[in-house]
């Protein structure tokens, strides 16, 4: 192509072609990265979000309020990473702490719960899971995560993850796919 307004022609029947194929997996195009694709549906539909963190240690608060902007869609953030933290900030039942332990699918879903009914967001993420070295106290293996979301309709849902590599490598894969999580969900809802 001679423009970039003819490479753009050239190229629209391709991306039609790869999205037909992908569907809901591609997110977006060139600069678009899923922290930015979460924030502009947030914000152009005007909803809040907040989010419950323990094994990702602030990291989706931290890459959402890289966005200038990010005031208008992010209502609160918590970072429990204790047991006790989880009780009393997020209202988690002991016994299910208990029973099935902080990295579960049941602790997940409730610490969104929570933080959707504290911080009157619409809709709240929450992570919760093993980022290493090693397995947790409990025997629960390095990589196992759980993200849960919430919303103020009273929707939520857990999911099981299963990430390899270092505790930064998979942190950063728990914070990408729990932006995801919340994309889908945007999706869906909207």
């Amino acid at each position: 192509a001679t423009s970039e307004e003819e490479a753009d022609k050239l190229i629209l029947p391709v991306e039609e072609k790869i999205r037909s194929v992908l569907g809901d997996a591609v997110y977006g195009i060139n600069d678009d990265s899923l922290y930015t694709v979460c924030f502009n549906m947030l914000k152009d539909n005007n909803l809040k979000v907040s989010f419950a963190e323990s094994c990702t240690g602030g990291m989706l608060a931290m890459n959402m309020t890289d966005i200038i902007g990010s005031s208008a869609v992010i209502e609160t953030s918590v970072v429990t990473y204790c047991n006790d933290a989880k009780m009393k900030y997020l209202g988690v039942d002991k016994d299910i702490l208990d029973k099935y332990t902080a990295v579960s699918a049941q602790v997940a879903k409730q610490m969104a719960e929570g933080q959707v009914k504290s911080s009157g967001a619409d809709v709240a993420v929450s992570v919760t899971g093993v980022a290493g070295p090693g397995p947790d106290a409990d025997g629960n293996p390095c990589g196992l995560v759980y993200i849960g979301i919430a919303d103020k309709e009273g929707y939520s849902e857990s999911f099981e993850f299963h990430f390899a590599g270092s505790k930064r490598k998979i942190r950063n894969h728990a914070c990408m796919t729990a932006y995801n999580v919340l994309r889908l969900y945007l999706i869906k809802k909207l």
